[in-house]
């Protein structure tokens, strides 16, 4: 993939006009989205990490294999092991054999959200087999060739912490030697008509009866509000206000009562909507 492909892509996804910060990102991802370096996105919930994700994938390499998501705080402790390395066991009828998603991602990208809910152990197991490249299933004895880039998602940054033994910085500096840092919506606000937008253009397929874009009035309401669930938030609100609008425009009307009110608290008074953008 030529790199000024790679860049037209990248630039896709955050808007012509991109917050400083996500000016940052995009540079640091045109330079890396080629190579195989594991990356960790640290970011509030809501802030789209797994959006990242998903976008470094789509823009790398190795866009045409697959990409597994691992949702490290919901996966059973006991078989954390297993499912990311598979399992070799033997049964009354042979051997069966389990592929975990290091087996199964080859070729590919393995997305490893909240990663600091791993153990230890098992990071460093992780970071080893990267830095080996070969593993052996759980029970199993054949090593196996690994060929995949890890992308890991955290809520906080990485910070000198002792699990076992060991320190948890050092493990993810391995795994993920670039650490992109996420902001908040509300220290980014320069991206939230961009993000509006692109919620309206994916509420409907249906064009004809899809709103135009938003009002004067409602997006000064959008960009007053601190959005503590971030873009993710955000979302929820500007597709359920194009599904209720009727007109070209989302009017202030058409959000939910939560902003509306939030609004009127800040501001004490109800401003006329007549801006259309």
């Amino acid at each position: 993939m030529p790199r000024n492909h790679v860049f037209r892509s990248i630039d896709s996804f955050f808007g012509p006009q991109p917050s400083p910060t996500m000016r940052t990102i995009m540079q640091t991802l045109d330079r890396i989205a080629l190579s195989d370096l594991g990356v960790l996105v640290v970011g509030e919930e809501g802030t789209g990490k797994k959006w990242l994700a998903k976008m470094i994938h789509q823009v790398s390499g190795r866009a045409r294999s697959p990409f597994l998501w691992v949702d490290c705080k919901t996966l059973n402790r006991e078989t954390l092991e297993k499912e990311i390395f598979g399992s070799e066991e033997l049964t009354f009828s042979g051997i069966e054999i389990t592929r975990g998603a290091v087996e199964r991602a080859y070729g590919g990208t393995i997305f490893f959200e909240n990663v600091e809910e791993l153990p230890a152990l098992l990071q460093m197991k992780i970071a080893r087999v990267l830095e080996h490249q070969h593993f052996r299933r759980v029970g199993g004895f054949e090593e196996i060739g690994v060929n995949v880039r890890i992308i890991t998602t955290s809520r906080t940054k990485p910070a000198v912490l002792e699990d076992d033994g060991i320190d948890k910085t050092e493990i993810y500096h391995r795994m993920c030697p670039v650490i992109l840092n996420l902001p908040p919506l509300r220290e980014r606000r320069e991206d939230i008509l961009f993000l509006i937008e692109k919620f309206i253009m994916e509420t409907t397929t249906d064009r004809a009866n899809r709103p135009k874009g938003i009002t004067g009035s409602a997006l000064r309401t959008c960009l007053e509000y601190h959005w503590p669930g971030n873009a993710r938030e955000l979302k929820v609100a500007i597709k359920h206000a194009a599904r209720i609008c009727s007109d070209q425009f989302i009017r202030k009307n058409h959000l939910p009562v939560y902003l509306q009110d939030y609004n009127k608290r800040v501001n004490g008074v109800t401003v006329e909507e007549t801006e259309q953008f």
